[in-house]
Parts: structure tokens; C-alpha cells; sequence
């Protein structure tokens, strides 16, 4: 990272986020959100904070992709961003994401998967059409904030219907 200095450029330092403390307890991470975003859930992120026992009021809200990355590189390892699609909406586009999720998972003990665990797959084209959700956090909690994911997201799910049962043969006369 190079600092700006009132002459221009500072020189350039390491970010290595391995040497912050890392979240052990869930109720010490802190969310980064987009909550103006049609594209999400919010919704989820507050039902998240609720379930770990995490203050979402005191969630820093940034509309940018790419700011939004910056905060988590620089804020802290407890930093964490859960994005639950809005599937009328959601078209999340491949530069928003590809950049800033190396220069996070880089910086050190960063982690980002899709809400089913899989790696981002950036070979889908412009969108990011073959993964569904995101979560970004330090990897040393990532697991546990995946699985209250698929928690919520069992617990979410509409009941399937049931097939009708099948009406008796008629015979032929």
C-alpha cells in the first residue's frame, strides 16, 4: 500500500493482515455491508448478526465493491461481508469482485466463497452467474459463518409440494 503524502506517494509498506488479532468469538466480527444495494439481502446480514450474536447497527455500510474489499483488508480480521442474492436482481459483475478479491486474499488470512462454500468462478464471463451469494472473512472463522449460512438458508427454504397423488386406472370398457 502506498500512503498519499502532501508531496505525493509516500513509499510503499506490506499489508499483512496475519498480523492483526483474529475474531475467535462471533460476536466480535464486524459487518461490512452494502444495505442501499437492491442486488441484496440486507435483511440476512442483520438475521446473521442476530444468530452470532453481533452488533449489525454498528455495521459499516459501503455501496462499492471495491471499497468494500478495502475496508476488510485494512479494517481488521473480524471484518466480514455476507452478500445473499436478491435473485430478481442480482447480476453481480465480474470486475466488481475479481481485483479486490486477490488483493484480500493476499493481504493474508482472507477467505471468500460463494453461500455454498465453492470458490468464486470467474469463468462464467462478464456476471458472476455461476456463484451464488458471497462471504468474505478471515479464515479462521469463514467455516463457522458458512455453516450458520446454510443454516439459514435450510431454515429459509419454502417447503417443497407435494405431487398429487395418482388418480386410479380406469378400466378400458
Amino acid at each position: 500500500m502506498r500512503p498519499i503524502g502532501k508531496g505525493g506517494l509516500l513509499p510503499a509498506t506490506n499489508i499483512d493482515r496475519r498480523r492483526g488479532k483474529a475474531a475467535v468469538d462471533l460476536k466480535d466480527i464486524h459487518f461490512i455491508d452494502s444495505a442501499m444495494s437492491p442486488a441484496t439481502f440486507t435483511q440476512k446480514v442483520a438475521e446473521l448478526a442476530t444468530v452470532t450474536g453481533a452488533n449489525y447497527l454498528g455495521a459499516t455500510n459501503i455501496y462499492s465493491s471495491h471499497m468494500r474489499y478495502a475496508a476488510m483488508v485494512l479494517g481488521g480480521r473480524e471484518c466480514v461481508q455476507l452478500r445473499w442474492p436478491n435473485v430478481t436482481v442480482a447480476k453481480w459483475s465480474i470486475w466488481d469482485h475479481a481485483g479486490s478479491q486477490l488483493i484480500y486474499t493476499e493481504s493474508g488470512a482472507g477467505k471468500v466463497t460463494d453461500l455454498s462454500g465453492n470458490p468464486i468462478d470467474f469463468t462464467a464471463g462478464k456476471k458472476l452467474s455461476k456463484s451464488w451469494g458471497l462471504i468474505t472473512a478471515d479464515e479462521n472463522i469463514h467455516g463457522k459463518i458458512l455453516g450458520l449460512v446454510n443454516e439459514m438458508r435450510i431454515k429459509n427454504k419454502p417447503p417443497v409440494a407435494k405431487a398429487p397423488a395418482a388418480k386410479p386406472a380406469v378400466a378400458a370398457k
